[in-house]
């Protein structure tokens, strides 16, 4: 099967052949006719095809085929690229999650039990503040000798009081959170986002046509990966969709977003915040 690919068919007598050629990183093909050619190539950046003649570009030892109709340019061929969460991303989810669980069960601790307990002691402590300090010691002395205590001077009940509402709000906190990075890691994991048959689609349940995308946000893609890419749904009403090469496979991330935005014109795709001077 690799070797049939990787013969070159003959076309008619009169007709051009397709040459397949390399030139600044893009693939440029001109002529007419029928060829099958073995391209070599490295990612879909380097595919910049425009409308030709039906075509089929392989690689005998690659998995990657590109077949080129007629009647559409490169990014409507019938292609499947996916993009799986990536696990590295996904395990940072996971321990943000257990450490902020466990602070908030460290503070829910303190807030209900420990330090309730501490603030009996200083309301205990309070009660001898009319004695002179040298009473007030003796006095101590005998009432933490006879309750178990620590002879050490406590807090003021104000004080004690401040530390348990300290840890309630973060025990409330490290708790929401937490729960929030612990979804994250379930929702994420396993998941993935796909370009097939000039569609892209998520393991969650997103989809939409490329001919959909009304503009792209590249401004955060050079130095963060991020691409917010806005389509129309099938009511008319603009979306936004996040294509992040952190979360995700970061080549194959790269080459939807390359196919997202090959149909697009160059005012369609922000690569700059705007100027007074742009508006």
């Amino acid at each position: 099967m690799a070797g049939d690919r990787s013969k070159i068919d003959q076309a008619d007598s009169d007709a051009n052949f397709l040459d397949a050629t390399r030139s600044s990183g893009v693939f440029e093909l001109v002529g007419g006719g029928r060829r099958k050619t073995d391209v070599g190539m490295n990612s879909l950046e380097t595919l910049n095809l425009g409308r030709r003649r039906n075509q089929e570009l392989t690689r005998a030892d690659s998995d990657l085929t590109i077949y080129i109709d007629s009647s559409k340019t490169w990014f409507e061929q019938d292609m499947s690229i996916r993009a799986t969460a990536d696990n590295k991303f996904n395990r940072r989810n996971l321990l943000i999650s257990v450490v902020l669980l466990a602070v908030g069960a460290w503070s829910a601790y303190d807030g209900f039990i420990a330090f309730p307990k501490k603030l009996k002691i200083a309301e205990e402590y309070a009660t001898l503040y009319d004695l002179d300090k040298s009473e007030r010691t003796i006095k101590w002395q005998e009432i933490t000798a006879e309750k178990g205590w620590k002879r050490e001077v406590p807090k003021a009940p104000q004080d004690v009081q401040g530390d348990i509402l300290f840890n309630y709000l973060l025990f409330g906190l490290c708790t929401i959170l937490g729960l929030f990075f612990g979804f994250k890691f379930v929702r994420t994991r396993g998941s993935w986002l796909e370009l097939e048959n000039n569609q892209i689609r998520t393991s969650w349940g997103t989809s939409f046509d490329l001919n959909q995308i009304q503009r792209i946000d590249k401004i955060k893609w050079s130095k963060k990966g991020i691409a917010k890419v806005v389509y129309k749904d099938t009511q008319g009403l603009e979306k936004t969709f996040v294509i992040d090469d952190f979360k995700y496979e970061r080549v194959s991330a790269g080459k939807i977003l390359e196919a997202a935005e090959a149909g697009l014109k160059p005012e369609q795709i922000l690569l700059t915040y705007a100027t007074e001077k742009d508006v």
